[in-house]
């Protein structure tokens, strides 16, 4: 795997916003929190609008994760649609208050 620098950081997020077309996409984990180590990978939320005809959440992780195959980088990424973060937000203790709170937005506003 290579090292994760804010260069490839960046292509990440374009080739997320191509090939997804989300809202919103926000780093979390050790690189937004500025802890990584040598063992950290990336950890991006790509949240997605409501009214996707058909969506499944499984696909669209696997579409995000193939649009950087190539780039060799250890990467999570979590799909969540804008309800999910709405209902979740505020819950204490939830990945996503912890992601929406401290989280750096990379795309969208």
């Amino acid at each position: 795997m290579i090292p994760i620098t804010d260069k490839l950081i960046a292509e990440v997020t374009q080739r997320l916003v191509a090939e997804l077309n989300p809202k919103e996409i926000i780093l979390f984990g050790s690189y937004a929190w500025g802890t990584p180590n040598k063992y950290s990978d990336l950890d991006l939320c790509v949240i997605v609008p409501d009214d996707i005809p058909g969506f499944d959440r499984i696909e669209w992780g696997v579409r995000a994760l193939n649009a950087l195959d190539d780039l060799m980088v250890d990467v999570d990424v979590v799909v969540k649609t804008l309800s999910d973060v709405e209902t979740f937000k505020t819950v204490p203790a939830s990945l996503t208050r912890k992601i929406v709170e401290e989280g750096k937005l990379l795309y969208g506003h």
